[in-house]
């Protein structure tokens, strides 16, 4: 399963609007791609999400990680018709380290958020 990791230059989980880097891991083979984000560099950060999102999509995860304050409600419509599912994580946490507790986070995995997530 491929997964969409949104990361900071030191390889740490970062919020969509801010991230410099996507990291796309699949659990199966345990490879890992990264691809610089376009959200890095845009403002205002409202259309860097939207950018992100869009980019991160091409890469076809089946989940993507997320922070509580990842998503607005472009990104999330956008999201929902890619049928992407969430990992939730709202800890401070490196790209690794998901990686190494993925089959953790897959297990709490959501299909659909509730609105406090994207309602911003």
């Amino acid at each position: 399963m491929r997964i969409g990791i949104t990361t900071d230059e030191n390889n740490n989980l970062i919020k969509l609007e801010d991230s410099r880097y996507f990291v796309i891991f699949d659990d199966e083979t345990k490879k890992e791609e990264r691809y610089d984000s376009p959200a890095y560099k845009i403002t205002p950060k409202g259309q860097a999400r939207d950018v992100g999102m869009d980019e991160l999509l091409k890469y076809k995860p089946e989940m993507i990680v997320i922070t509580s304050d990842s998503l607005c409600k472009c990104t999330y419509a956008t999201s929902l018709l890619a049928k992407v599912r969430y990992i939730l994580i709202d800890e401070k946490m490196n790209a690794k380290d998901i990686e190494n507790r993925i089959n953790e986070f897959k297990n709490k995995a959501l299909d659909v958020l509730e609105p406090e997530l994207y309602n911003r």
